[in-house]
């Protein structure tokens, strides 16, 4: 097995730090940090020995491994531009780990046909991720993590695929003479495919098998023990019973490529995890994420709100210019995908202002930039919001429900479910429906049938893991007319324009794969997904699907417009089942 030391590890002490004199931002530390934006420019900062140590490291490594030949540019090819990219990596508490420098091939100058022919690569859904955690969770697993170094570096190009790259500035060759690449750079096309295609068939070898339709997931057992693997690119997260079991994989990895292991799972993908073993909980959360966008936006200082939305704000085209502000679109769409990765990991409570904030992408308005900022707002009052999963939090549930006609350009319906598994959300989705719905119960009908497949899906997963659902899934409605349709097939003026493959909710039903149960509305957690909701609804909903209390989210509490009699009728509702 082959450990990748820290790159300055001498200076870490475990939590502590020993500064280096006169170099402010070193390891360990909070502060701010400018990131190089080139070889020559690493010199000139504060942080230069630690550029320095990092770029050394990155160009060895790729000397170390063969990566490329040099030669002569043969007459009529282009070499492909590279460029050493810097950035720093920061831990669970926000502070710096580790200095980065990557060689980059700017792969956007390659060709179809001359320098690649395949691309696709998978990586891990978000879904198969939590999934994993919470079924963990449950079952008391261990949770580990390794990072693979140099990822790309590891993966061999085919013979057909000849590919010329220009050295990066300050390690040019002599006579300019270019590199005849062996094996994938960071940014080539095909650099992913060609590294998950060994990875998976070393991991094979081991005796793990894929999890059902996900390749970036797979199982292994072996006298009783459990190991999971879910991999996204290079970082591995580990799920096992037996440390021996785990110790077998990383050393059987080990052979093929570098690793560094990261120990105790601790924070994957931007995301923080804390495990409490006494109280059998895991924690997701991704308050520094927040807290750097607060930052990025000026408005790390700015007032808490209790909705996601402004009061009375109804999405429209009409807010839209006529004349496209280039400047406000940018900014518009930066915040809306940093929004969008927010939601998609830990925070479903933002799924449908997402949405609805991602239709006017192409010509956003004031209007929709004032919106987008408000989201700002309800972030600063709910940073420690993330997903709380409980040991006895249960098995897998469903809610479904769709706001009819809520579309005001085009009176398209939203539709929005979400699935629990040990106490917290593990999917969601919030979407406009494809199709005008004619009635409430053919938009709902419409939604449930979506939720559906998602809930064969997940349940296909949990068996391939091991943990068959013995009873059909329970999927709560709070619309009767779209229980009835699904229990009572018939056709009337009303239903008989449904399209026929909204019908795949009654097979899945009368499979066995899930049920539908009548839910009050103000316990439908998925209400969250389809409209707007009032400061003490949308707290209820995203508490449920959070498994976390305000104590835990939210210790200076945030005020709610309206009486005290209002609140309480909110909180004393629960889900049913």
């Amino acid at each position: 097995m082959y450990l990748d030391p820290d790159l300055n590890q001498n200076y870490v002490d475990g939590f502590g730090t020993v500064e280096i004199p006169g170099i402010p931002g070193g390891i360990g530390t909070s502060d701010q940090v400018e990131t190089p934006s080139s070889y020559a420019h690493s010199k000139t900062l504060p942080q230069a020995p630690y550029w320095e140590g990092a770029t050394s490291k990155e160009m060895n490594g790729v000397k170390e491994f063969k990566t490329y030949k040099v030669v002569d540019l043969p007459e009529g090819r282009k070499a492909i531009p590279s460029k050493l990219i810097y950035t720093v990596k920061r831990d669970a508490y926000g502070r710096v780990s580790r200095y980065k420098c990557r060689l980059v091939v700017q792969g956007f100058h390659q060709r179809k046909g001359v320098d690649f022919t395949e691309k696709y690569a998978p990586v891990a859904a978000s879904t198969c991720i939590r999934l994993a955690v919470a079924l963990a969770t449950l079952k008391d697993l261990k949770m580990g993590c390794i990072d693979i170094c140099q990822a790309f570096l590891h993966a061999d190009l085919k013979k057909d695929e000849v590919v010329y790259v220009q050295p990066p500035k300050g390690y040019e060759e002599e006579d300019g003479k270019v590199w005849l690449l062996s094996k994938a750079l960071y940014g080539l096309i095909q650099a992913p495919l060609r590294y998950f295609e060994k990875f998976s068939a070393v991991v094979k070898d081991f005796g793990m098998v894929p999890v059902g339709f996900e390749g970036c997931m797979y199982v292994a057992r072996k006298n009783g023990k459990t190991l999971w693997l879910v991999t996204y690119v290079d970082d591995c997260l580990l799920l096992y019973d037996d440390e021996e079991f785990a110790t077998e994989l990383k050393d059987f990895v080990g052979k093929e490529f570098k690793y560094t292991d990261e120990g105790a799972l601790a924070w994957h993908l931007g995301v923080k995890y804390e495990k409490d073993v006494g109280h059998g909980t895991t924690t997701l959360t991704q308050s520094n994420y927040i807290e750097e966008l607060l930052r990025d936006y000026g408005m790390e200082r700015c007032n808490p709100a209790p909705t996601a939305f402004p009061s009375g704000f109804v999405p429209t085209n009409k807010d839209c210019p006529k004349e496209r502000n280039e400047e406000r679109g940018e900014k518009y769409r930066r915040l809306v995908g940093s929004l969008q990765w927010l939601q998609t990991m830990t925070r479903p409570d933002l799924g449908y202002y997402v949405s609805v904030l991602s239709r006017f992408l192409a010509n956003p308005g004031q209007t929709h930039m004032d919106a987008a900022m408000h989201v700002l707002r309800y972030l600063q009052g709910t940073k420690l919001l993330g997903l709380k999963y409980t040991r006895d939090g249960g098995g897998l549930i469903g809610f479904v429900d769709a706001d009819w006609a809520a579309c005001k350009d085009t009176r398209k319906s939203v539709g929005g479910y979400l699935f629990k598994l040990a106490g917290a959300a593990i999917c969601w989705k919030s979407k406009r429906q494809n199709v005008v719905a004619l009635s409430t119960a053919e938009a709902e009908y419409i939604a449930a049938s979506k939720a559906a497949q998602e809930a064969i899906y997940l349940r296909r997963m949990l068996m391939d893991l091991g943990e068959c659902e013995a009873e059909a899934t329970a999927m709560y409605e709070d619309n009767e007319s779209c229980i009835d349709l699904a229990d009572h097939p018939s056709a009337s003026d009303r239903t008989k324009h449904i399209d026929i493959r909204v019908y795949y909710l009654r097979q899945a039903k009368a499979d066995g794969h899930v049920r539908l149960l009548p839910c009050h509305t103000g316990t439908m957690t998925a209400d969250m997904l389809t409209k707007s909701l009032s400061g003490p609804c949308l707290k209820f909903h995203r508490e449920d699907a959070s498994g976390m209390s305000e104590q835990d989210y939210n210790p200076t509490r945030i005020a709610y417009p309206g009486n005290g009699k209002e609140k309480r009728d909110v909180q004393v509702r629960g889900v049913g089942g």
